[in-house]
């Protein structure tokens, strides 16, 4: 048997609709339903690179030293390429979650699931553990 049901007309056209927006909801808090979560991956990297522009400009014209002209330019562009898989993965498991969960489902429910929540706190803990490896080296060497 299936965990999965059938999106209603309704919701459906709530996901069209949201995956034409530049941004998903930008405050979003955890009564807010799952399709406003949503956005279009080419729309947001559009919207994130004329951000990312006026930081490479600044870097162009102010920093000296090549190899961090370089480091800089390359980070940036790699975030805002990375900005279209990441959206589009981000959207792929916000409508797979609708199906799993009832009609109306809100940020809440999503964020509630198992797969969700060990994602998000092996994403923390992952970080924490690379700072404190970090952390340590640097203090290593200074002995």
């Amino acid at each position: 048997m299936s965990s999965y049901r059938e999106l209603t007309p309704k919701e459906n056209e709530a996901i069209q609709k949201n995956l034409q927006n530049f941004m998903p909801k930008l405050f979003s808090d955890y009564s807010t339903p799952l399709p406003q979560l949503l956005a279009s991956p080419l729309k947001n990297t559009f919207f994130l690179s004329l951000i990312a522009l006026p930081i490479l400009y600044l870097n162009h014209k102010y920093n000296p030293d090549k190899f961090y002209y370089y480091v800089i330019n390359i980070s940036v562009i790699s975030i805002v390429l990375f900005n279209v898989y990441r959206r589009h993965r981000t959207n792929q498991n916000i409508i797979e979650s609708m199906k799993r969960l009832p009609e109306g489902a809100t940020k809440m429910d999503y964020v509630s699931q198992t797969v969700i929540m060990s994602n998000r706190l092996g994403r923390s803990r992952g970080g924490l553990f690379l700072g404190a490896g970090l952390g340590s080296s640097i203090l290593g060497k200074r002995r």
